[in-house]
Parts: C-alpha cells; sequence; structure tokens
C-alpha cells in the first residue's frame, strides 16, 4: 500500500471511528412498581393484612368491661420509635409507681382517631400514625397486629356505618346457638328458641356490657343483641340467615331438613352440604371401599353416595 493510499485508509478509519463512537443511544427506564392497595373494604372492621386501607379512616376507641379497665390500653405510643421498639413511652401513661406500662383508660375511651399513615414493621406488625379527630395538635401511635383481632381495640366508622346501612330493616332467622345465654336487653329475662322465627334489625350499636358492635333484634315483644361479626360469620355459632336465604334453603333442603340444620342436628339422608352447614367442616374424613366416614371428635358419621347412612 503506498502512503497515499494509506494515508487515505487511515482518514477513512478515524472518521469511521468519530461516526460510530458518536451516537447516543437512549434507553427507557421503567419507573418503580408502586404497590396497589386494595380498595377500602367497608364490610370489615378488622382488616388483617390489608392494613394500608386503614390511611384517612376514622377509627373509634372502643370501651373494656369494668373488669380490665383499670389495665388501660396497650399498644399506644407517644412516637413512632418507641411503638417500633416497643418502648415503655405509652401515652397518657399511669402513676410511676403503678407496675403497669399501658396508657390510662379514661384517657382514650370514646375518643375518635383519624389514621393519618402506616408504617410497616415486618409482615405481621405495622405501626399506625393515628391523629386525634378532635384536637389535630394530639398524635398517637399504635402498634398494630396483622393476625390478632382481639387486639384492635378500635371500631371503625365507616365499617359502622355501613352496617347500619344495610343491616336496618333487614330480617333474619336465626341459628339456636345465637340465643344460647341471651337475654332481652329491656327485661332481662332468658330468650326462648322458636323454630323460624324471624327477628328484625332496627338498630346497630355498641352495647355496654361486652362493647361489641352488634345488631338489635326484635321479635314480637323480646328485644335482643348479637355481635355483627357472629351474626354475619360464615361460621354457624351465632349465624344468622335473612329471609331470602332462608326461603332459598328451605326450597332446597325441605322446611324440615332446614329446621334441624339451625339447630346443629343431623338427620340419615342429609347430604354432605347439608351436614357442613349444620356441624360445620369435619376433623378428618377416612375413605373406604363402603364409603366415606367423617370424624367430629368422639362422633362419627357414614356417607355413602354423598347421602349420611348412619352415626355413633
Amino acid at each position: 500500500m503506498t502512503i497515499g493510499n494509506r494515508c487515505i485508509f487511515l482518514m477513512i478509519l478515524f472518521m469511521s471511528s468519530v461516526h460510530l463512537y458518536s451516537q447516543i443511544t437512549l434507553t427507557e427506564v421503567a419507573e418503580p412498581a408502586i404497590e396497589e392497595v386494595a380498595p377500602y373494604d367497608s364490610t370489615r372492621n378488622f382488616l388483617g393484612n390489608d392494613v394500608q386501607q386503614y390511611i384517612g379512616k376514622k377509627l373509634f376507641v372502643l370501651g373494656r368491661s369494668e373488669s380490665l379497665q383499670k389495665y388501660g390500653y396497650d399498644g399506644f405510643y407517644k412516637n413512632n420509635k418507641g411503638a417500633k421498639n416497643r418502648k415503655h413511652n405509652s401515652v397518657f401513661m399511669r402513676g410511676k409507681g403503678d407496675s403497669q406500662f399501658n396508657t390510662r383508660y379514661e384517657a382514650l375511651v370514646d375518643q375518635y382517631f383519624i389514621v393519618e399513615e402506616v408504617y410497616p414493621i415486618n409482615s405481621d406488625e405495622s405501626i399506625l400514625k393515628l391523629v386525634h379527630a378532635g384536637n389535630d395538635k394530639v398524635i398517637v401511635y399504635f402498634r398494630y397486629s396483622h393476625k390478632y383481632k382481639h387486639s384492635f381495640p378500635f371500631l371503625t366508622v365507616e365499617y359502622y356505618e355501613k352496617m347500619r346501612s344495610c343491616m336496618i330493616g333487614e330480617c333474619y332467622v336465626l341459628r339456636k346457638k345465637a340465643l344460647n345465654n341471651t337475654k332481652d336487653i329491656v327485661s332481662g329475662k332468658p330468650v326462648d328458641y322458636v323454630e323460624l322465627s324471624v327477628w328484625e334489625c332496627i338498630d346497630v350499636t355498641v352495647t355496654k356490657d361486652d362493647f361489641e358492635c352488634s345488631a338489635i333484634l326484635v321479635c314480637d315483644s323480646t328485644k335482643i343483641a348479637i355481635p355483627i361479626e357472629f351474626l354475619n360469620g360464615e361460621s354457624n355459632w351465632q349465624r344468622g340467615y335473612t329471609i331470602d336465604d332462608s326461603i332459598f334453603y328451605i326450597n332446597k333442603f325441605g322446611v324440615e331438613s332446614w329446621k334441624k340444620i339451625l339447630q346443629d342436628l343431623v338427620a340419615i339422608g342429609f347430604t354432605e352440604e347439608m351436614t357442613k352447614m349444620s356441624w360445620g367442616e369435619p376433623k378428618k374424613i377416612n375413605r373406604a371401599s363402603y364409603g366415606d366416614q367423617w370424624v367430629y371428635g368422639n362422633t362419627y358419621l357414614y356417607f355413602k353416595n354423598g347421602k349420611l347412612t348412619s352415626f355413633n
């Protein structure tokens, strides 16, 4: 290659290199993923793991039974750090000579707070930043358990209003267990169970004996209070059924079978569905060539082709 040709080649190579490295590429970078919070479910008072749904909601501090009032409230702190580390900086603390570090009962009972923020601690706990609804200078922090409903000392106002709007005026047929140890709230007399009796909800309130959010039901001249979480619950402990639900099951199972289910009884010929509605899920099911054995404690139910054939 001549000197002239070599110079021309080097110039072309230099210009190509300049062109190659002068091309700047642009790459789209995705925005950080934002965790979506499920819409607030006003049919639940205790939200479990859906704790972020409490933000912006108003909470009412429920009372405690007389025997527990002296212990105050547990889980309230003056600041986020104290709540996170479980330090004894409980707000409105009781006397220094007292061995309890809980917040004084009278300082929080019947107060309203707005949830301003939620700070996750771990998979099982979070901290609620609470601003007093009547004085935004009063701020407290509550250590919230995602698992233990009994440690949640609040009634969500939105839940209470939802229950009032959808329950008042509704009529229910109750299971027999709903009336076990239940007394008329006016006379104090025990209430007897009457098959397929219809109870109308006339109010939703917090009862002062157990501080439960309860439905006030009337039948004839009898008035009772049933905790809403039991009345509307999935378990068969104090379950109530609307009139429409009850008619549906009467048409499906027959009136006599429906009466037995409401009294937690089973009978030969019951289907598996009817048995579960009456007694719940069995603790164990043993499969055999002659059929299935369902175990309920010390009682055994035997099914063949989906029908109850015997029990002992």
